[in-house]
């Protein structure tokens, strides 16, 4: 008996499908059971430091949570909150920081108000933490342009003139 009389018997198919339907159950309960149970832990691991993530930037600042609030924020921006804010965040002095703000100027039909601010001496580090997350907390907060002065003498200090738009 050859393999193309085999083929040819319907035997050999009444036998051949039962048995590879019989292998997927099998491959089920052996391979991709054990790889879901594997994903779930670590979809739960993920969660529980997502979670952790969000509870800390609530924990940092609990009025991003209010609609209602982010609306009144966003008409009441002032670069001399914001600047403080951030800069005692990133461990800036008050001393070592000076803003100037211009009034808000409405050009067709719509309002900014433009600011400069002077980091004395600061990181590079310091900076680019302040920058961050200045820009993260009020996003139609634009900065314009950056000019970084190496402070002589001093290994990483820096002077940092940043002017920034902001638009309501």
């Amino acid at each position: 008996m050859s393999i193309k009389d085999v083929i040819r018997n319907p035997i050999f198919y009444f036998i051949l499908i039962p048995a590879v339907l019989a292998v997927w159950p099998v491959s089920v309960a052996l391979v991709y059971l054990p790889n879901v149970e594997k994903s779930i832990v670590d979809e739960e691991k993920e969660y529980q430091k997502a979670e952790d993530l969000m509870m800390g930037i609530l924990n940092m600042d609990p009025d991003r949570i209010s609609s209602g609030e982010a609306k009144k924020q966003a008409s009441e921006f002032d670069y001399v909150t914001a600047v403080e804010q951030i800069a005692k965040n990133h461990g800036i002095a008050p001393g070592t920081y000076s803003i100037s703000a211009q009034p808000i100027r409405v050009v067709e039909k719509e309002k900014t108000k433009s600011a400069s601010v002077v980091l004395q001496k600061v990181t590079i580090e310091q900076f680019a933490s302040f920058l961050t997350s200045l820009q993260t907390r009020w996003t139609k907060l634009e900065c314009e342009s950056i000019e970084l002065t190496k402070l002589k003498g001093l290994p990483n200090s820096w002077k940092v003139t940043l002017k920034f738009k902001y638009y309501y």
